[in-house]
């Protein structure tokens, strides 16, 4: 009886110990969001493990790389064909950009190509959509509500309390020299 106790209290206590050391290392390696900023509420979110669903599901793959990442655990892959009627990429509405004061993200692509990041609204009437140049190595991007106000042509104060959680990253290369690409988007950080 008294070895049985000893027994589960120290499997009981080996447990704690694995999953306090799992928790810390998910929080350094990005697998959870981890506040980088307290007084600016800076978000930083491994991009591989939330939920995202390809535009055109006909064309194309989705998966998490390992091997070719920037920060974190592993990096979104997107394998697809140019697609003119449907551009290709990848959606996400698990995110919350009110407030949004930047959006920060790293990319890289097989061959150079233009990828558009669109925010929609919260009442999904509206699309806010900025074109980047994606080059062959990795990149860190960001974006401020009056990028999405210059591209679409507002004119006044962005109101970046009227963004809602979607996100989108879509391949917008007019008359693409290549068949097909990759592309990979490592650490979204959102900045309120």
């Amino acid at each position: 009886m008294e070895w049985t106790r000893r027994i589960l209290n120290f499997i009981f206590w080996v447990a704690v110990t694995i999953g306090l050391i799992w928790v810390l290392i998910m929080s350094i390696g990005g697998g959870f969001p981890v506040s980088l900023s307290t007084s600016e509420a800076t978000i930083k979110w491994d991009i591989s493990y939330m939920g995202w669903e390809l535009l055109n599901p006909a064309n194309g793959t989705l998966a998490i790389d390992f091997n070719e990442k920037k920060e974190g655990w592993g990096s979104l892959k997107i394998d697809y064909k140019p697609d003119r009627k449907r551009p290709p990429g990848v959606f996400c509405k698990h995110f919350g950009f009110e407030a949004l004061l930047q959006l920060k993200f790293w990319a890289k692509a097989k061959n150079k190509c233009t990828v558009g990041v669109r925010l929609q609204d919260k009442k999904g009437e509206l699309e806010f959509l900025v074109p980047v140049e994606v080059g062959t190595k990795w990149t860190h991007y960001t974006l401020k509500p009056d990028d999405y106000k210059n591209f679409a042509g507002y004119t006044g104060r962005m109101d970046s309390n009227r963004f809602g959680g979607y996100i989108e990253f879509r391949d917008m290369t007019k008359n693409p020299s290549y068949k097909e690409n990759t592309l990979w988007l490592d650490t979204l950080y959102i900045q309120r």
